[in-house]
């Protein structure tokens, strides 16, 4: 029995189609075997959601990495977490870390973002005092 055209190019898209998902099926096993989990403490402030965002749009595994989370409440909890080997990262800052150097001498810092070293008013219109107001009331920093 001879096979039309029709069947023939048809079973060559299924084998085309089935032999790419083999090959994509055995490439995503053998990328998640390869990745390397990297357990984070993030802190609720939004500079430290960066990490989070990687994660969600999938960027963490494209590096070969998985990203986990816990979530902290301060510093000194992350640290400790850390030292005992339950945390691979912590979200800080220099001066939240300046109390933890001592107790943790391996511990290593490095921002993500930059660290602000002022301040802002915030408020409403009409009702808050505008800087110089501030430095009129209260004296220059």
């Amino acid at each position: 029995m001879k096979a039309s055209k029709s069947t023939m190019a048809v079973a060559l898209a299924a084998a085309l189609l089935i032999g790419a998902l083999v090959i994509t099926s055995v490439s995503v096993a053998k990328t998640r075997a390869t990745l390397t989990n990297v357990r984070i403490g993030v802190s609720p402030y939004f500079e430290y959601q960066p990490w989070r965002i990687a994660h969600d749009l999938g960027l963490d595994k494209a590096q070969g990495l998985n990203l986990s989370f816990t979530n902290l409440n301060n510093t000194a909890d992350g640290v400790v977490a850390a030292k005992r080997g339950d945390l691979d990262l912590v979200s800080t800052c220099h001066a939240c870390s300046f109390a933890v150097f001592k107790s943790a001498p391996d511990f290593r810092n490095w921002m993500i973002t930059n660290q602000f070293k002022g301040f802002i008013i915030v408020g409403r219109k009409g009702k808050t005092l505008s800087y110089a107001d501030v430095v009129k009331k209260v004296g220059p920093a």
